[in-house]
């Protein structure tokens, strides 16, 4: 009712992805226009144009980026990693900050010292450079209204393993790739999508890479302005 009460009475709404418009449709009813975006914080020169190629990624290397905060999940992906049965991956997490220690904490009481590092900054650039090297990106996300490095990820080409908590996650995966989609707080649920993603012959993850790429193209700040002028247009016409 809260949400509701702040949501209703405008003419229209624009809303992040079109994943968010009929959970925005519920609340706000038929009467009022409800427009997506591709929210995202990729600009059109950000985006490689390369083809995927596997041979330049490290095929073992899993890369987490984001806050050592509850409702990243990170605590759940630990828990995951140390369940999986594939003992060549390795994890690196990126971006705890000043909680890094925190996080080093809890990868000691996991017993994952030797396959997890932890990384608490890295420049837009160095980022960039980690999404192209890594063989797969992980979002464990609880609960987060979009998750931004699902954009900059697919622009690099680098498979994407999330959970149902990402909104981001959603857009880019629920209907090409739904079964690389986790149950939120689920370690058990994460750890399963992990060994599914790892099996896959390489040819398939070639295509995944090429699909996300291929999203990701439309998803820019460029095309954000023009979705946003077009509503505004249309609202005062």
């Amino acid at each position: 009712r809260v949400r509701r009460h702040f949501l209703k009475g405008a003419n229209a709404y624009a809303v992040a992805g079109a994943a968010s418009v009929r959970s925005v449709r519920r609340e706000v009813g038929n009467g009022a226009m409800v427009a997506p975006y591709p929210f995202t914080s990729v600009v059109e020169s950000q985006l490689t144009g390369e083809a995927a190629d596997r041979q330049q990624r490290d095929e073992n290397l899993i890369l987490c980026v984001g806050q050592f905060l509850p409702c990243k999940g990170i605590e759940v992906l630990l828990d995951a990693f140390a369940g999986m049965t594939s003992t060549e991956a390795r994890l690196r997490i990126i971006g705890a900050g000043k909680r890094d220690g925190d996080l080093r904490n809890a990868v000691r009481k996991h017993g994952l010292s030797d396959r997890v590092e932890t990384v608490s900054f890295v420049t837009p650039s160095d980022l960039v450079r980690e999404y192209r090297h890594a063989g797969l990106l992980v979002l464990p996300s609880v609960q987060e209204c979009w998750g931004l490095v699902v954009n900059e990820a697919a622009a690099c080409g680098c498979p994407i393993v999330s959970t149902w908590g990402s909104g981001a996650a959603i857009e880019f995966l629920s209907s090409g790739y739904p079964q690389y989609l986790a149950e939120p707080g689920s370690a058990e649920s994460l750890a399963l999508v992990f060994e599914s993603f790892l099996a896959r012959p390489n040819e398939d993850k070639i295509a995944f890479s090429n699909y996300l790429r291929d999203k990701a193209a439309s998803y820019t700040i460029e095309n954000m302005v023009s979705a946003h002028l077009e509503l505004f247009a249309e609202v005062l016409q």
